[in-house]
């Protein structure tokens, strides 16, 4: 019921694509994604990452977690006003930071920088610039990482095995190269 009223060019749950389908798809479990982030390791770590902290506003500070609660509620109200798929847009939306590092976009810059072997923190850095892992750091790119290699949601696979759609909205939520990377090379399935 919750896709007929969809408007056409929305994602419909029935052509959700997943790496591993470890369960069989079941009527009426549109949010099995929204259920994997909700109940990962990763999700429930950004409770404890300060977005961002001013001692000018005393002790309130705002954590990845109520950030992401904010977007979480954006996401859903734009979504019911075009008609799009609202557990689709649920699953990326609390999926999209699962990635971040703590302190916000300065923590990211920082290690980033020190990934670039701007600081000589980590020796021969050079030697890894063709390497994801170094060369530098983006908090989308790490997310997926997080959703498909790093969570240990299931014994039998590396991952949440999150659809393609979801981990594709979590990838390109902020701004990326032209060209420079696309989910396939952060997942082992063919997507060709």
């Amino acid at each position: 019921n919750s896709e007929n009223g969809l408007a056409d060019l929305a994602q419909r749950n029935e052509y959700c694509e997943r790496a591993y389908n470890l369960r069989a798809p079941m009527q009426h479990r549109g949010q099995r994604d929204y259920e994997r982030i909700v109940h990962s390791k990763a999700f429930r770590r950004m409770v404890d990452k300060a977005q961002v902290f001013s001692a000018s506003k005393g002790d309130y500070y705002r954590t990845r977690m109520t950030h992401t609660q904010a977007v979480s509620q954006i996401a859903r109200g734009i979504a019911e006003g075009l008609g799009l798929n609202m557990y689709l847009t649920e699953a990326i939306a609390l999926g999209h930071d699962i990635g971040h590092t703590p302190f916000g976009h300065q923590g990211e810059r920082i290690l980033d920088s020190i990934l670039q072997g701007k600081f000589n923190i980590i020796k021969n850095v050079e030697s890894f610039s063709g390497d994801l892992s170094f060369g530098g750091f983006k908090h989308n790119y790490q997310s997926i990482r997080v959703a498909t290699l790093l969570e240990e949601e299931y014994t039998e696979i590396c991952g949440m095995d999150l659809s393609y759609q979801t981990l594709e909205g979590m990838l390109k939520h902020t701004k990326l190269k032209r060209d420079n990377y696309s989910l396939d090379q952060f997942i082992s399935i063919d997507l060709s």
